[in-house]
């Protein structure tokens, strides 16, 4: 893709890996261009053990064979990856949203 070249990975993670939601997006970040799949969290039951080991995949094509060799992190031990992307709220002097003046009026 020539317009990511130079374009700097960001490392994430995926909470939930184990789950079909994580794997999804798994399926869709392990080829991605911008990203870096740097952790996958799981419950304490799973924390240290190989994706591969304990993931029944749930997709038609195979599990990426670099994601099936990662370890599963809890989400507490979290320091690797890119710092979260959160929507800011507007603050309360912030001007709102209002509907446009129509120019047409109802007879």
């Amino acid at each position: 893709m020539p317009h990511t070249t130079g374009v700097r990975k960001r490392k994430v993670a995926i909470l939930g890996a184990t789950g079909t939601v994580g794997q999804r997006f798994i399926s869709l970040l392990a080829a991605h261009p911008w990203f870096e799949l740097a952790a996958l969290t799981t419950s304490d039951r799973n924390a240290g053990k190989r994706y591969g080991d304990v993931t029944p995949w749930h997709f038609g094509e195979d599990m990426p064979a670099a994601i099936a060799d990662m370890r599963l992190d809890l989400r507490s031990t979290l320091r690797s990856v890119s710092p979260p992307c959160r929507a800011r709220r507007p603050s309360s002097g912030s001007p709102r949203w209002q509907r446009p003046a129509t120019t047409s009026s109802r007879t």
